[in-house]
């Protein structure tokens, strides 16, 4: 059966109304081709692996809490993760083109490695000391989620032949049914509703009982696919002050009033607003469609109240800061040093003036370039063709607590995982790794989903015509260089 549904996904399997169920694929169980399931340890080197007692043979992966791993450990002398042999980092979306554009942000992609490699050894040392301390916090307070079973994950083949959709709701809510518009589906693409309820997904529940805990999940190379903030840190930063949950949902609600239409993500990413009263919105940094450059700030931004700026501009900072303490070292390397040297612009906007002020005050942030956000919205399974890992975040009008119901998921369909979210829970992932947020677990909820993002074309500065500074082109014969070698991704 689990054979037979695979089957009819890789080939694109033609109904009637064009959808496929998944909802018996719960009863499936495993193959396994021995007693126990082999893991590769997410925290020791490629050489090294553990075994863990199979405790998925119901539908939940086999929880291994990073206290019982040991950390990938940075070697004092040479690079780490993000030293010579690996540059080329998973989560990094890097164009084909040969363009002045695409060239820069291929120059940004190895800034940090290549400034890491020059250091003197005492101070790559010292960086990979701090390193290694930033992944034993994540092996301690983190626990690790292995891929799921063969028979719940999609192929990469399957994600690109369909349209896939998460069902976040729980079982009196009533079934989705997304409504495609047939110019929005000119290859007539079947669609695949994700039930949770009906268990298609693992979803992870190990940290749920103790807001100290968050989630982890890597690829065999180490590459991280999500990363979930414990709870107790994720909603101390977004409560740090009165109502500052309540002002970010009336600062969304106040761009989507200004933003004319729902703004559309491309043929492939197909956007579903239950309410179509709603807007889906994307603000901040953007490419300019008809002409060279970014444009700096979204129109939508200029009209709302200041007080608004100020609230979105609050997020921005709290998950950045979230992003400081649980990202890897490597991975804040990378962004610092790619923004650095192409001198890119981030997300502004301007803020109130104070009392005796005459010239107007802006304000940045320091990583994410823009957000979007939705109203009770759901989206299909998708890549992004953004250069770092994203943040997703729900917020709702109520006091957050420690312990809270979870209100949607956030599925990895390839990984065969879905995150449950919970109000004020801050997810990192790996936008190459294809996503999406599921509809609302509770219908009678109103949520407010928000993902924070930076283009990779904000690196490339969208510009054939401006040339590549001297360093820049430095950058640029250091990877032509550093891809010659065999060793490579």
């Amino acid at each position: 059966m689990s054979e037979h549904i695979h089957q009819e996904c890789s080939n694109s399997c033609n109904t009637i109304d064009h959808r496929l169920s998944l909802s018996t694929v719960a009863t499936h169980r495993y193959r396994l081709r021995h007693p126990l399931i082999i893991l590769t340890c997410l925290y020791m080197s490629l050489s090294e692996s553990v075994t863990l007692e199979n405790s998925s043979l119901h539908g939940e992966p086999a929880l291994m809490h990073g206290g019982s791993t040991q950390p990938l450990t940075h070697n004092d002398d040479e690079g780490d993760m993000y030293g010579t042999k690996s540059f080329k980092y998973k989560a990094t979306y890097m164009p084909k083109a040969k363009s002045s554009s695409s060239n820069r942000i291929r120059a940004a992609s190895i800034a940090s490695t290549v400034k890491h490699n020059k250091k003197s050894g005492k101070a790559r040392r010292n960086q990979n000391r701090r390193a290694n301390k930033k992944n034993k916090k994540q092996c301690r307070v983190l626990i690790d989620v292995p891929m799921a079973g063969d028979d719940l994950c999609l192929s990469k083949e399957c994600i690109d032949n369909n349209i896939v959709f998460g069902d976040g709701g729980h079982h009196s809510n009533p079934p989705i049914l997304p409504i495609i518009k047939p110019e929005c589906n000119k290859m007539k693409k079947p669609v695949i509703i994700l039930s949770i309820r009906d268990g298609t997904l693992s979803t992870p529940r190990g940290h749920m009982d103790d807001p100290s805990s968050g989630l982890i999940s890597r690829s065999q190379g180490g590459t991280l696919n999500f990363l979930l903030v414990p709870r107790k840190e994720a909603i101390a930063t977004f409560i740090g002050k009165p109502k500052r949950n309540i002002n970010i949902c009336k600062a969304i609600d106040a761009m989507e009033l200004v933003t004319k239409r729902t703004q559309s993500r491309g043929q492939k990413k197909h956007i579903i607003l239950e309410d179509p009263t709603n807007k889906y919105i994307c603000a901040g940094n953007q490419t300019i469609r008809n002409g060279p450059g970014i444009r700096k700030m979204h129109y939508s931004l200029k009209l709302i109240d200041k007080e608004h700026s100020a609230h979105l501009l609050k997020v921005f900072t709290i998950i950045e800061h979230l992003f400081d303490a649980w990202m890897d070292t490597g991975v804040i390397r990378l962004v610092r040093a790619a923004l650095a040297l192409v001198n890119a612009d981030t997300f502004t906007v301007q803020l109130p003036s104070q009392p005796g002020e005459t010239k107007t005050q802006f304000k940045s942030s320091r990583i994410y370039g823009a957000f979007a956000s939705g109203v009770n919205t759901y989206l299909n399974t998708h890549t992004d063709l953004d250069f770092m890992y994203g943040a997703v975040t729900v917020h709702m009008e109520e006091e957050y607590t420690l312990k809270q119901r979870v209100v949607a998921y956030f599925l990895f369909p390839t990984l065969g995982i879905a995150i449950p979210l919970r109000p004020g829970d801050v997810l990192f992932f790996n936008p190459q790794q294809p996503h999406c947020i599921s509809s609302r677990f509770d219908n009678k909820d109103k949520i407010y989903c928000t993902s924070l993002y930076l283009k990779a074309d904000n690196l490339g500065q969208n510009n054939n015509k401006m040339p590549l500074t001297t360093d820049q082109d430095y950058y640029l014969g250091k990877y032509d260089e550093l891809s010659t070698q065999d060793s490579l991704y």
